[in-house]
């Protein structure tokens, strides 16, 4: 299960866009995301309230003080522990280590920093105009927990990637097919 910040942050994007965005005290994740907040109010999983502790914890510190190669965080409650990804870094290695939770963690690789991910979506996202003159819209839009890619759901998949391949060529964006977001009412 996913953890991280970067979708609800992708989340917060598109129900802005969408003109449905809430207060920052009133966001709720979509269906199907998750964080820790949500898994500790909805779900008894042994041991998950400890894990989020310890991702939201590194996420933290990732976003603080490594902004340059953190890429974020996932629970894996059937093994109990935390997978952090990053962009190789022997400082950042070294920070997990010396953390007394460090047997929960599990360090990964990932091929791009979260910041540099949500700096490639800032860069979609100011192009709205463009891709709505064409006739496509975005219903996601946020990044891949694990730094693999920008992600963009739509509905309109093959133009889009198109579109986006002709004005962000070789950049990490992974498209998905994705309906609109669903209103939480209220």
């Amino acid at each position: 299960m996913p953890r991280t910040a970067s979708w609800a942050a992708g989340l917060i994007i598109v129900a802005a866009m969408s003109g449905c965005a809430s207060t920052p005290n009133e966001q709720r994740p979509a269906p199907g995301a998750t964080s820790a907040q949500t898994l500790d109010s909805t779900m008894s999983i042994p041991g998950q309230q400890e894990l989020n502790i310890i991702a939201d914890a590194v996420q933290a510190i990732g976003r603080q003080d490594f902004v340059e190669v953190f890429a974020g965080v996932e629970t894996d409650a059937a093994n109990g522990r935390v997978v952090v990804y990053r962009v190789p870094s022997a400082s950042f290695d070294r920070m997990i280590a010396s953390r007394t939770d460090v047997r929960r963690i599990q360090v990964s690789d990932a091929q791009y920093s979260e910041r540099r991910l949500l700096d490639l979506v800032e860069r979609i996202k100011t192009r709205e105009h463009d891709w709505q003159q064409a006739g496509m819209s975005v219903n996601l839009l946020g990044v891949r927990h694990d730094g693999a890619c920008a992600t963009v759901g739509t509905m309109t998949v093959e133009p889009f990637r198109r579109w986006l391949a002709d004005r962000f060529p070789g950049e990490p964006i992974c498209i998905e097919e994705s309906g609109p977001a669903a209103s939480w009412g209220g």
